[in-house]
């Protein structure tokens, strides 16, 4: 995919006209804070914050840069080709990518009209269900670290294949639209948090990056029930496992105060090993919602139901999952507070041994300045969770944990 996306790319590029507009743009970002938790998830851990510490109750100091920039190329008012990548530095993590592509797309508006409008996507971007995450580069503009549910689509769920969107604008500034999905390249899309549980980031993953697993019994060499496994963790976007393509559909309703949507998703993952890999069956619906009470106060939620499993032929791991958070936020001028509840749970409804269970809720609280394209924010992170397979493999079941962060952020 990235290849055709590659050749497209220069074949528009050969043939442009001089006067193309080319948009780049993107920010560059340090944080520093402490974290109160077990090991964190990209170390091989349980925590469930980017960072983490030795164990439960304990404490350590982090400090991460980060910078995205995107490209934004219209060679003509019905063309738009999209291109963004991440680099970053984060203390203590050496298995994973720290240069890598989050988003690569070329999209054609065929209609666009007053009442009608009809686009056409092809690459591979973020499904348009978020309702944190909306300024660009899938940014948030409430908190520093994302809801449950974001972060999991931050780590694995960004369809690669074609998305077809219609709107119809209203004459009152209302507007509904619908888009359907075609995709592959997310078959293990389920892995991290079947076997790794929800989490509370900010971190977006990369096309081809391997994310570490815990270390759970079922996984280990000489005995555990998934030790086919890879080592090295789960891909959660690369080349398609099972070549069963994914669908997802989506219907949703905008107003001057008020936006809804719900989204359906069914990845068609066929629960098979393919390279040292489970192509996981990972089915959600998503509903979410925003209210703007008044021209400074806002708030908004999201409501996520689905399953995901593996293994032949009833499934080896079936699990389901259940999570929403609503948050209130409000800004005058320069400033904005926010503050945002979280709930979530796993079920473990397999009946092997292992068991993949989890509830836990979490509250974030977030403070932003913003004087130009300077953004200075600070968050604070309280987490409460405990997982059954984490005693199961030999460690702590209490996975609560804490973080304060802060973040100087510069927007060009």
């Amino acid at each position: 995919m990235y290849r055709f996306m590659a050749g497209a790319f220069l074949t528009c590029l050969a043939t442009a006209e001089a006067f193309a507009a080319v948009d780049i743009y993107g920010y560059g970002a340090l944080r520093a804070g402490s974290v109160e938790s077990t090991t964190s998830w990209l170390e091989g851990g349980f925590g469930r914050f980017d960072q983490g510490a030795d164990a439960a109750g304990d404490s350590s100091g982090f400090g991460v840069a980060e910078a995205q920039v995107a490209l934004d190329w219209t060679p003509s008012d019905a063309w738009l080709i999209h291109v963004q990548a991440i680099a970053r530095a984060e203390d203590a993590v050496s298995q994973v990518d720290e240069v890598g592509l989050i988003e690569a797309f070329v999209r054609f508006q065929a209609i666009d009209g007053h009442a009608h409008q009809l686009a056409f996507t092809l690459g591979q971007k973020f499904l348009p269900t978020s309702f944190e995450n909306t300024l660009d580069l899938w940014q948030s503009p409430y908190t520093l670290t994302y809801s449950a549910w974001n972060s999991w689509i931050a780590h694995e769920f960004r369809p690669i294949g074609l998305e077809a969107g219609y709107t119809y604008n209203l004459e009152n500034g209302s507007r509904f639209g619908l888009r359907a999905n075609i995709f592959g390249g997310n078959d293990s899309s389920g892995a991290e948090l079947a076997w790794g549980g929800w989490r509370f980031s900010q971190r977006l993953s990369t096309y081809g990056e391997v994310l570490p697993l815990p270390d759970l019994v079922s996984l280990r060499d000489g005995g555990g029930l998934f030790f086919d496994q890879r080592d090295d963790g789960s891909k959660p976007f690369g080349p398609d496992l099972d070549g069963d393509p994914g669908f997802a559909a989506q219907a949703r309703f905008d107003s001057p105060r008020f936006r809804v949507r719900h989204t359906w998703v069914d990845n068609q993952g066929d629960k098979g090993l393919w390279r040292g890999e489970y192509a996981w069956r990972t089915v959600f619906n998503v509903t979410g919602a925003e209210w703007q009470v008044t021209n400074n106060f806002s708030v908004l939620g999201e409501v996520a139901t689905g399953s995901t499993r593996m293994g032949l032929p009833a499934g080896a791991v079936n699990v389901d999952f259940d999570t929403f958070y609503l948050l209130a936020s409000y800004q005058q001028g320069n400033h904005r507070v926010s503050a945002r509840f979280d709930d979530f749970e796993l079920e473990d409804r397999d009946g092997f041994p292992t068991d993949n269970s989890e509830d836990g809720d979490g509250w974030t609280v977030a403070y932003f300045f913003e004087p130009g394209a300077f953004r200075v924010g600070i968050e604070y992170t309280d987490v409460s969770v405990s997982r059954v397979s984490a005693l199961e493999s030999g460690f702590n079941p209490n996975h609560d944990g804490s973080q304060l962060t802060l973040e100087v952020r510069y927007v060009f």
